[in-house]
């Protein structure tokens, strides 16, 4: 892929450094669009860390260090 990503940290950082190696890992986005939910009668939107495709699939991952 190697292309520049911009992260909050270097957790994340770190992350998509391992997704440059990974090859089913077609592509991947730090901070991709986020959207709305509902819960608990009120809207909300989530925005996750990274949104990662793999083959025809994608998935987000949220990262959390631990404290």
């Amino acid at each position: 892929m190697q292309r520049s990503v911009i992260t909050a940290c270097a957790l994340k950082a770190i992350l998509c450094y391992y997704f440059e190696f990974d090859d089913s890992i077609i592509s991947y986005e730090s901070q991709p669009w986020g959207y709305y939910y509902q819960y608990e009668g009120e809207r909300h939107v989530y925005t996750s860390d990274i949104e990662a495709f793999r083959g025809i699939k994608s998935f987000y991952i949220e990262i959390k260090s631990k404290i």
